[in-house]
């Protein structure tokens, strides 16, 4: 039976790529931890399946996922549906190294069903990385082409729709990564560029040396990690009409811990709580939690983590829930412990 929902799709700003309001992030597929069960082609492809059955088009990955290896995967699982490969979008981030080698990126697929982003520049130590011995960031303009080019590679396909600066790199030269994404833009290997984690002062600098717009920048927000509400970010992209994604939209699973002696944790499971069955006897705490995210102007587009299918569906029926303004501020105050101003 088809899911009645449908999550719409926004431009991440004006004349930008169409992502759908609500991103899938693959990186528990790629085994984490000690479990591997879920890092096949066919069980991407089943999560890849229930995700556009519900419109969500837009997938977040990493050449970092897997110890390199994901991205391979991920090209994988589309060939064992050629169709989907016609109808994507791919959005690539580069830049870690991290102490197990890795460049991480986000790769979007879009179809009006399909949209992949990837993300790269972290580099880590690990068997595929010999010559890496400490986790840094690197955004060279070699490295930056030869992780794209390794990436469209592994992905089995000619362009990546959008290109991700994972990490904000201490030692960025504006010019240097200006210089390889206009050349990445020129050859149509890359079609968009933006940010990820990136503090505003760094994203304006990328912006100020490049002849076309940066279209989103990547950060944290969730009812545990709030500041981008009051540190200007939020009010910038607001301005700018850019629409930022927010990855740990659930704090990480802190969320559901149910033996925690955490303070603001047992106030916002008790809030939560309270606004679902306010809501409506099916709706689920980690469904408010997205719409409270979905409720702020700034059209964020929370970045979901799970491996379950009903999961998914489960987060693309937030789109239809509104919180009206004391239900996100009661959600505001729990995380603050402290009344608004």
């Amino acid at each position: 039976m088809a899911p009645s929902t449908i999550v719409p799709q926004i431009p991440l700003r004006k004349d930008g790529p169409l992502v759908s309001r609500i991103i899938y992030g693959t990186w528990h597929l790629t085994g984490v931890g000690n479990d591997t069960s879920l890092a096949t082609a066919e069980n991407v492809l089943e999560r890849i399946r229930a995700c556009l059955e519900c419109g969500i088009t837009t997938f977040d990955l990493s050449d970092l996922y897997g110890f390199y290896e994901f991205e391979r995967l991920f090209g994988d699982a589309l060939k064992l549906e050629p169709g989907i490969r016609r109808r994507i979008q791919m959005y690539v981030k580069a830049l870690l190294l991290l102490l197990f080698p890795s460049l991480r990126v986000e790769v979007f697929i879009h179809d009006l069903n399909f949209l992949s982003i990837t993300k790269t520049d972290i580099v880590k130590p690990c068997a595929v990385k010999p010559n890496v011995y400490i986790k840094h960031y690197n955004t060279d303009e070699d490295y930056i082409l030869s992780q794209v080019n390794k990436s469209l590679e592994n992905l089995g396909t000619d362009y990546i729709d959008i290109l991700l600066l994972h990490r904000q790199d201490m030692l960025m030269d504006a010019d240097e990564v200006a210089r390889a994404f206009t050349q990445l833009y020129a050859e149509n290997k890359v079609r968009h560029f933006g940010g990820s984690n990136f503090t505003l002062e760094h994203f304006k600098l990328l912006q100020s040396r490049l002849e076309f717009p940066l279209v989103t920048n990547q950060f944290e927000i969730s009812i545990f990690e709030m500041s981008a509400l009051t540190d200007d970010r939020l009010d910038f992209f607001q301005r700018k009409r850019i629409a930022p994604m927010a990855y740990s939209p659930l704090g990480s699973g802190r969320l559901f811990k149910k033996d925690t002696s955490d303070p603001q944790t047992l106030r916002l499971q008790h809030t939560l709580a309270s606004i679902a069955s306010r809501l409506g006897r099916d709706v689920t705490i980690d469904q408010v939690c997205y719409a409270w995210l979905l409720r702020h102007p700034a059209r964020i587009c929370p970045v979901i983590g799970t491996t379950s299918v009903e999961r998914i569906r489960k987060a693309a029926a937030s789109v239809k829930i509104t919180l009206d303004r004391q239900q996100w501020t009661e959600i505001w105050v729990a995380s603050a412990g402290t009344m608004v101003p």
